[in-house]
């Protein structure tokens, strides 16, 4: 993910990274639309802690298992696609 971080911006995506324990990370993901987790990744601990600060701002999570090159492109291709954000007619 490191790597892949910087090929992001320029698809309108604003990213940010966390691969290792970060103090504050509640205050970090506040105001993020949502919070992608790569379990295979990162630590029981982190993980955790990432859905604990994601919950705390009724903000969605996603999980994935795996971190590959088009892991991390399908899951925020499908994040920002125009047909996911769609609300069903009611």
């Amino acid at each position: 993910m490191d790597r892949l971080e910087k090929d992001y911006p320029g698809g309108g995506i604003k990213l940010k990274v966390f691969t290792k324990a970060k103090i504050g990370l509640v205050a970090a993901v506040r105001g993020v639309d949502a919070v992608v987790v790569f379990t295979g990744k990162t630590t029981h601990r982190i993980r955790n802690e990432a859905i604990r600060a994601a919950k705390s701002g009724c903000i969605p999570v996603v999980m994935r298992p795996s971190c590959g090159v088009c892991g991390p492109r399908e899951c925020l291709g499908r994040l920002v696609s125009p047909a996911v954000r769609k609300l069903p007619a009611s």
